[in-house]
């Protein structure tokens, strides 16, 4: 089975969450294309539930290992947080592995930057 056929509806929600906030027709071919589905593809055999925070950092490495910029990882990363977000929005997923399972009132604010496979600093509290 593809990444396609086993996140057909998870992509198809992605997409048209994306179009509904109003993300640009670059974005949205950005995320879905060049960041989650790679990120999915690099993971063909695990469903949405059972992916895994090092599912995501070894996807980040590889993209450093083969040449992506911090730019380029930090959009994959804000890509894959978002797609996971909507997951959960929509009931398909509890917890957000690229946000270490973290709760949406507390979770990690951070970067990647040269040299780092993943910096978060430091945990932010959200409150209502």
């Amino acid at each position: 089975m593809n990444v396609e056929e086993l996140h057909e509806e998870e992509l198809e929600i992605f997409l048209i969450w994306l179009k509904d906030r109003g993300y640009s027709q670059d974005t949205q071919t950005s995320y879905m294309h060049d960041d989650v589905r790679t990120f999915l593809s690099n993971n063909p055999d695990k469903p949405n539930g059972t992916l895994r925070k090092i599912d995501e950092m070894a996807h980040l490495t590889r993209g450093r290992k083969a040449g992506s910029g911090d730019r380029a990882r930090n959009r994959s990363l804000s890509a894959i947080s978002l797609f996971f977000k909507v997951m959960i929005e929509f009931e398909r997923i509890e917890v957000n592995p690229a946000n270490d399972g973290f709760p949406d009132s507390i979770r990690p604010t951070g970067y990647l930057g040269q040299g780092t496979e993943m910096a978060l600093y430091p945990f932010t509290v959200l409150l209502d």
